[in-house]
C-alpha cells in the first residue's frame, strides 16, 4: 500500500543517541515513535539507497527492533516506511509495525545520525 503523498508541513522529529558504535534513532511522526538501532555502515547503506533512482520498490535492513530486523522501504520519489519484522504468527504471517515517511526526511535524520559524535 502507497501512502498518499504528504503535505509540506509533515515534519518528522528525532533523537539520536551513541553508545560506541550503536547508534539509536528515534524517529517522531504524527503521533507515534518509532526506535531503531543501528550502526554506521547500515545507515550508509539506508542512504545510499535513498539518494539512489529505482525504477520500483526497494528495501534493506536499517537496523533493530528489540530482536527484531527493522526494514527500510523506498516506495517512491517521495515516500519510504520502515517497519519492524515481528515475531512468527502463522507458518506465513509475521507481525510488523511500520511508518510511513517522506523520503528527504528520513535521510535528513540518517545523515544527521551519522554525523553526530
Amino acid at each position: 500500500m502507497e501512502p498518499e503523498p504528504f503535505p509540506d508541513e509533515h515534519k518528522i522529529g528525532e533523537y539520536i543517541e551513541r553508545q560506541g558504535t550503536r547508534i539509536l534513532v528515534r524517529i517522531a511522526v504524527d503521533r507515534a515513535v518509532f526506535d531503531v538501532v543501528t550502526d554506521e555502515k547500515l545507515l550508509a547503506d539506508c542512504i545510499r539507497l535513498l539518494r539512489e533512482p529505482h525504477l520500483e520498490p526497494v528495501s534493506t535492513r536499517m537496523g533493530t527492533f528489540g530482536g527484531h530486523s527493522v526494514t527500510l522501504n523506498v516506495l517512491n520519489d517521495l515516500a519510504v516506511s520502515i517497519f519492524v519484522d515481528g515475531p512468527q504468527f502463522s507458518p506465513d504471517e509475521k507481525q510488523a509495525i511500520g511508518i510511513w515517511c517522506r523520503k528527504e526526511e528520513v535521510e535528513r535524520v540518517l545523515l544527521e545520525a551519522v554525523a553526530k559524535p
